[in-house]
């Protein structure tokens, strides 16, 4: 996984567009983030970096994850979802962002803010 990681890194740095790195602002994983975190879960909320190339994105999460997302871009931001699954996330122009993760058998959520990735300039 870490190899994959690293190949999906170095290839998506070559050409990306802009890199991020996103930070959740709860350590675990809600029900409902727009309400205070409300039904918190034991999932952990993880941080993840997003690197775009054109209509995709390679999406890597702490703790080793790596999604080949699509991007859909509206008004409303840009959504990045894997080939495989449902879950997403949504990018806000303000640098805000939503994950939405089914887990546990139910639909979670986490919020956070993005920053661009220096080095990829």
């Amino acid at each position: 996984m870490r190899l994959a990681l690293a190949l999906l890194l170095m290839a998506g740095a070559a050409a990306a567009e802009e890199g991020l790195r996103c930070a959740p602002d709860h350590p675990v994983l809600c029900e409902n983030v727009h309400v205070s975190c409300a039904g918190r879960s034991r999932v952990p909320a993880p941080g993840f970096t997003v690197l775009f190339s054109g209509q995709r994105a390679a999406v890597a999460f702490a703790g080793g994850e790596v999604w080949d997302a699509g991007v859909s871009r509206s008004h409303s931001g840009v959504v990045l979802r894997p080939e495989a699954g449902r879950d997403w996330v949504r990018l806000a122009p303000d640098g805000r962002f939503s994950l939405r993760r089914y887990r546990e058998g139910r639909a979670l959520m986490a919020a956070g803010a993005c920053r661009k990735v220096g080095w990829l300039r």
